[in-house]
């Protein structure tokens, strides 16, 4: 599977997973916070199955388009929409 969390959103899921983990530990000794063990996994694969769809639908702009994509956008001339 391909990255697509960032470096923030993985800081943010590993500092809520060890926040779920401990409430296992310290406070209400509940099983709630083994909850904690998702969001430390998906920080770790730097892959969030939640969201993959979105990638999917809304692909990123290709930022170096091909000389064929620039002759289809511009013409033969690319300078030829310019005035001086």
């Amino acid at each position: 599977m391909n990255q697509n969390e960032g470096t923030i959103d993985r800081v943010i899921r590993v500092v809520l997973g060890l926040g779920l983990l401990s409430l296992t530990v310290i406070g209400p000794h509940t099983w709630f916070g083994l909850i904690g063990i998702v969001p430390l996994l998906t920080a770790r694969s730097m892959a969030c199955l939640a969201f993959a769809p979105a990638r999917r639908a809304h692909p990123p702009p290709d930022r170096y388009p091909s000389n064929s994509q620039r002759r289809r956008r511009f013409g033969a001339n690319p300078f030829a929409g310019l005035r001086l």
